[in-house]
C-alpha cells in the first residue's frame, strides 16, 4: 500500500469509528471532514470511495441500527409512546421515527 493509500485509510477508519461513537449528535459532513483534517468536498469523495456509500448514508445506516437495537431488545415499542415513559432521542428524531423514514413512511 502506498504512503498516500495508508494515510488515507487510517482518515476513513477514523471517520468511520467518530461517526459510530458520535452518531447521537448526528454530526454533519463539516464535523466529520474537520475531525479528520481535510476538506468536506475531499472527505465526502474518499469517504465514498472507501466505504462505499456516503457519509450522509453510514450515519444513517449506523442510527437505524441503533433504533432497531432499541425496539428490538424491547426497550420500548415502536408506537408514539414509551410503556416505560423514557423517552430515547437519537439526533432530532426517535427510533420509531427514524425506522419510518427508513421505510419510507409518513413522520407525523
Amino acid at each position: 500500500m502506498e504512503v498516500q493509500e495508508q494515510i488515507n485509510y487510517k482518515r476513513i477508519a477514523e471517520a468511520i469509528e467518530y461517526i459510530r461513537v458520535n452518531f447521537k449528535e448526528q454530526p454533519d459532513l463539516d464535523d466529520v471532514a474537520k475531525k479528520v483534517h481535510v476538506s468536506p468536498f475531499h472527505f465526502q469523495r474518499l469517504f465514498t470511495a472507501w466505504a462505499g456509500v456516503s457519509p450522509k448514508k453510514f450515519l444513517q445506516f449506523t442510527t437505524i441500527d441503533y433504533a432497531k437495537s432499541i425496539l428490538k431488545d424491547g426497550k420500548i415499542s415502536p408506537g408514539p409512546a414509551c410503556p416505560s415513559g423514557r423517552q430515547y432521542q437519537i439526533g432530532p428524531l426517535n427510533p420509531s421515527h427514524i425506522l419510518q423514514q427508513a421505510a419510507g413512511g409518513a413522520v407525523g
